[in-house]
């Protein structure tokens, strides 16, 4: 007997070995078409037997973000399926923390952005990561004092990481004493 989740991930495992594999070659298995194929066979046409495969309309209902019935990736809507689908659903906000040198310069960057009216591109958020944090929304309404939003709100950025971050104990609480060296040279 294979447990249920396990059962899910054959079944889609065996989409792929006989509707996708056969259909299309080793180089091409990433192409729009193959992975347009996969989804209609695995999640389209299964129907009712997916259950929540598709319980945020990313290829469903009324406005779906990738319409079955287009032919062009340029009617897909990306930043709309990016929004509704999310694999662990939180309430949390992105603290982006300009520690050390490549966190300063990538801080630099984005201002730079902010003064060019720019917006941040996937390598910007890219290089980010490593320096962002996620906070709840409490955590997030005692931080508004310290940090500056930015591009649209695309970064929230600590304003003083000397004082508010550690780097062995990380973001510090609303109401840690401060360090009295933070701002030493």
């Amino acid at each position: 007997h294979i447990p249920r989740g396990l059962s899910d991930l054959v079944a889609k495992a065996a989409v792929t070995r006989t509707q996708i594999s056969p259909n299309f070659e080793e180089e091409n298995l990433l192409s729009l078409s193959a992975i347009r194929s996969y989804f209609e066979h695995a999640i389209w046409q299964a129907g009712l037997s997916t259950g929540n495969w598709d319980k945020h309309h990313i290829v469903s209902g009324d406005t779906p973000c990738f319409d079955t019935k287009s032919q062009t990736v340029e009617s897909y809507s990306f930043q709309t399926a990016a929004k509704r689908f999310r694999l662990i659903e939180s309430d949390t906000h992105s603290v982006f923390i300009p520690w050390g040198p490549k966190g300063k310069s990538l801080e630099n960057e984005i201002r730079d952005l902010r003064k060019q009216n720019r917006q941040p591109n996937r390598g910007h958020y890219r290089r980010a990561q490593p320096f962002t944090v996620q906070v709840y929304d409490d955590e997030w309404r005692d931080l508004q004092s310290r940090v500056e939003v930015l591009c649209d709100g695309a970064f929230a950025v600590l304003i003083h990481p000397e004082n508010d971050y550690h780097p062995e104990t990380g973001l510090k609480r609303s109401g840690a004493l401060a360090d009295p060296c933070a701002f030493c040279l």
